[in-house]
């Protein structure tokens, strides 16, 4: 069988995340065609997250918050970059300083850009792959769109197995 070549230009997908209630977990597959036998990586480039304006809106007291995320799976119970499973995530505080009619611009997208990383990004399993949205503080359901910026590269079986055990929290 002929050995499949790397993507020459970068794929690009978004998505929404909507919470499926207020400052609850969660998760949004991303589909995009591969299966875990395909022995392809993903070399995620960039990342983009843009938060509603109305859930911007709903930080209305100190320490409100709002974390989105790429993950390799949905079996976790909240976002944290110490979690194998959590390739990368952006997190937006409320921090109030000084008088309460103060206010800020939010420039948005929140970019993550791994294209300056060895190899062009950051080597990941094509599947399962989600985005995640969790919040605190907030009174309603809000929603994140998400952005992934990607090329797909083919492995060696070895090569394969080494990703997913990174990936992968077993025992």
């Amino acid at each position: 069988m002929a050995e499949k070549k790397t993507d020459e230009y970068v794929n690009i997908l978004a998505l929404d995340v909507e919470q499926s209630a207020a400052n609850t977990l969660t998760f949004e597959e991303i589909q995009i065609g591969l299966n875990i036998f395909d022995k392809v990586g993903i070399v995620v480039n960039r990342l983009e997250f843009l938060i509603n304006t109305t859930m911007v809106n709903e930080m209305t007291v100190a320490a409100d918050k709002i974390l989105a995320a790429l993950c390799t799976s949905n079996n976790i119970t909240g976002l944290s970059i110490k979690n194998t499973e959590v390739v990368d995530m952006m997190q937006i505080h409320r921090f109030d300083l000084g008088a309460a009619a103060t206010g800020t611009l939010v420039d948005q997208p929140f970019i993550r850009d791994f294209s300056s990383f060895p190899g062009g990004g950051i080597l990941i399993p094509p599947k399962p792959l989600y985005f995640a949205v969790d919040s605190s503080g907030l009174a309603n359901a809000g929603t994140v769109t998400c952005k992934i910026s990607f090329v797909l590269k083919t492995l060696a079986s070895d090569q394969y197995l080494e990703l997913i055990e990174t990936r992968r929290a077993f025992g």
